[in-house]
């Protein structure tokens, strides 16, 4: 699996960056039971997700699993944080 993350570099202190994880599947068969973790770094908080992800604010990390990824295909999730300091 290539796991990638596209989002802002910069962002200004209290305002809003949304950030993209990226997984494809360049293999001949499917994957299955999909774990994927993003940890976010100190100066983020977290506000939200989609795709069923779940924040662990333990391990400051958004987690998702994707049940199934089809062979050639890229899955998308994403992640909206804010900066604060």
């Amino acid at each position: 699996l290539a796991v990638a993350v596209s989002g802002p570099t910069k962002r200004y202190l209290e305002r809003k960056a949304t950030y993209t994880v990226s997984v494809a599947n360049p293999g001949t068969a499917a994957a299955k039971n999909v774990e994927l973790v993003a940890y976010l770094p100190k100066g983020l908080k977290f506000l939200n997700t989609v795709n069923q992800g779940q924040y662990d604010s333990a391990r400051h990390a958004v987690h998702w699993n994707l049940e199934e990824l089809p062979p050639q295909e890229t899955g998308k999730v994403q992640l909206t944080a804010v900066p604060i300091e």
